[in-house]
C-alpha cells in the first residue's frame, strides 16, 4: 500500500470550501443535488428566545426610581412595608396556583 494514494483520497478533506444555500453541489458520486442548512433550537433556546425578545420589548428602567431607592438605603431610611410586601407574595402565589 503506497501513502501518496492514501493521501490523494483525503486530499479533499483538507480544501475548505463554502457553501451557500440553495446552491448546486456535485457529490463524490458525480451526482448533484442543493445544500440546505437546517437549525433546530430546543425548548429551552426557544424558552430564551422569547424571553430575549420580551425584554428588549419592555419599556426603559426607571433610573430616577432606582437611585431613590438607593440612597435611601445608604441612608438607612428606606422602610419596606412589610404587609404589603407579604401581601404581594401570597397574591403571586394564589395566581401560580390558579
Amino acid at each position: 500500500m503506497e501513502i501518496s494514494s492514501i493521501l490523494a483520497s483525503i486530499k479533499g478533506y483538507n480544501q475548505p470550501s463554502v457553501e451557500k444555500a440553495g446552491e448546486k453541489k456535485t457529490n463524490a458520486a458525480g451526482e448533484h443535488g442543493t445544500h440546505q442548512d437546517k437549525i433546530s433550537l430546543s425548548n429551552e433556546g426557544k424558552l430564551l428566545n422569547q424571553a430575549q425578545k420580551a425584554a428588549s420589548e419592555s419599556p426603559e428602567i426607571r433610573r430616577e426610581k432606582i437611585e431613590a431607592f438607593k440612597s435611601e438605603v445608604e441612608n438607612g431610611t428606606y422602610k419596606p412595608d412589610s404587609t404589603r410586601i407579604a401581601e404581594k407574595l401570597l397574591q403571586q402565589d394564589i395566581d401560580l396556583l390558579a
